[in-house]
């Protein structure tokens, strides 16, 4: 039970509305958003706690994903981090056996990944470097992504075919048997750690896609 509610904040938060949307869209990439797709669904695919998808498409027929900042998410989480850093200080301060693991030293760990995560460049940035080190592997696929469609809170980048590794058992015409499809995601993050000294840090099911050619997609670089 923990398990299934846990894995509602991979893709079922609260998604902004159209226009939340539409403003962010325009204020960050400094267009109307009929300048900057042919096509744009407003309604999102999938919400997650820091932001939400939408499929669209470019003026060249490309199919695309758009990853979009929830509005006002940094400021929530700063609040939330504040509360909860007083809490631990308390905390410290009144129980010596609890103080040993330096919880405020945690949650300070824990404040830089967040906002390494709320920073799309960043993404855009481990996206483009993993994509590069793969480029040339057959077994995966990293999403391209589109700079000039990009910003701090905006990644627009290539839509995947396929589905996430927990539906596998839904495949039924893959090119590659379970087991190879194991041992090729294996290598894939073995490679990574010990090969290119780069890793996905967030290798939940939700971010680990079979593509529909049997390559394994990687979505979301945040962390």
């Amino acid at each position: 039970q923990l398990a299934a509610e846990l894995k509602l904040l991979q893709d079922s938060t609260t998604p902004n509305t159209a226009e939340q949307v539409r403003e962010t869209l325009e204020s960050e990439l400094d267009k109307k958003v009929e300048e900057l797709y042919s096509e744009f669904d407003f309604e999102a695919f999938a919400s997650a706690s820091v932001g939400q998808a939408h499929f669209a498409k470019l003026f060249d027929g490309t199919d695309v994903v758009v990853k979009i900042q929830h509005q006002g998410i940094e400021e929530k989480v700063s609040k939330d981090l504040s509360v909860f850093s007083k809490i631990l200080q308390l905390a410290e301060k009144y129980d010596s056996s609890l103080a040993s693991y330096q919880p405020t030293k945690i949650l300070e760990d824990f404040k830089k990944s967040l906002i390494r995560e709320m920073n799309f460049e960043k993404e855009l940035q481990n996206m483009s470097k993993i994509g590069r080190k793969f480029a040339d592997d057959s077994t995966v696929h990293i999403p391209c992504t589109y700079k000039d469609l990009s910003s701090r809170k905006v990644i627009t980048m290539e839509r995947l075919y396929g589905k996430s590794v927990s539906d596998l058992k839904t495949f039924h015409h893959l090119p590659l048997s379970p087991s190879e499809i194991a041992k090729n995601g294996a290598v894939l993050f073995l490679n990574m750690i010990l090969r290119d000294g780069v890793y996905h840090a967030d290798p939940h099911a939700g971010n680990i896609w079979i593509l529909n050619d049997g390559r394994i997609g990687l979505l979301d670089f945040g962390l």
